[in-house]
């Protein structure tokens, strides 16, 4: 248990060191700029934090309108307007900077900007933590996501996503206690390619979640639910223009009154492009 609790620690601060510093590995030769101290000091406080938020209520957009603009082939369009343009904002710009030499609107598809839709199964392990009980467990799940990749010259990676992933049925012995949990989410990706096909990946989003639980000593059951955060960060291989496989790690908060769990999760995916 201490090994698994080292684990969670050590994880949760590995994805939050690098999303924390992508921008500044990739925008270090974005633009020449000398901004002033007062633009940074106010591009740190207020913009870049306006704009992260902005890419995920587009995300949110991107999600609800996925099955109409996947239909009237105008995702990517919404995707890049709502998402990826803000998070470029946000994770891309040198801090007080005004602009981004590779801004992905002034792009052509084909010439400096590449656009595709895919399909990803998920497949993983998954560690629970219940505050509430003061006990852990672990278990195996998966799901599935489509969404719209966006791979610029500049070495920038997008992804935004909707989907759906099992979590798992963790099994608390101490308290006869057993869960069954289902999130619904909605997640962007950014990133840079470190090698040839190679990409650094971090992972923000929110999801809906379920969870029903049965004491099986007490035969009484119930469920909790609730919207929450989920971040992380991973590696994407790019096998063909077809294929992509990967693995990541993403943290998953679950709290709904006195239900809390934390949920880390290790995750092979396949994606097939199109």
């Amino acid at each position: 248990m201490q090994v698994m609790a080292a684990l969670r620690k050590s994880g949760t601060l590995a994805a939050a060191l690098t999303l924390a510093t992508l921008s500044t590995s990739v925008s270090a030769n974005q633009i020449e700029e000398t901004p002033s101290a007062g633009a940074i000091v106010a591009d740190a406080a207020f913009a870049r934090p306006m704009y992260i938020i902005l890419s995920q209520a587009g995300a949110l957009v991107y999600g609800a309108t996925l099955p109409l603009t996947l239909l009237t082939d105008s995702a990517d369009e919404v995707a890049e307007a709502l998402v990826v343009t803000p998070l470029q904002q946000g994770f891309l710009r040198c801090l007080g900077c005004r602009k981004i030499n590779t801004e992905v609107s002034r792009m052509e598809e084909g010439d400096g900007k590449t656009i595709q839709h895919f399909v990803q199964l998920n497949a993983g392990y998954n560690m629970f933590k219940d505050k509430s009980l003061d006990e852990s467990d672990n278990a195996f799940g998966g799901g599935i996501a489509v969404g719209t990749h966006f791979r610029l010259s500049d070495t920038s990676r997008f992804d935004v996503m909707l989907g759906a992933r099992y979590l798992g049925t963790p099994t608390y012995e101490d308290f006869n206690v057993e869960d069954q949990v289902l999130s619904y989410q909605i997640t962007s990706r950014f990133g840079r390619e470190i090698f040839d096909g190679v990409d650094i990946m971090g992972k923000l989003g929110m999801h809906k979640w379920q969870a029903n639980w049965e004491n099986t000593t007490a035969g009484t059951d119930g469920s909790s639910g609730n919207t929450g955060l989920l971040y992380g960060l991973g590696f994407d291989f790019r096998m063909s223009d077809a294929m992509r496989t990967g693995i990541e790690y993403t943290r998953y908060t679950l709290e709904d009154g006195g239900y809390e769990v934390d949920v880390n999760t290790i995750d092979f995916t396949a994606s097939l492009m199109f």
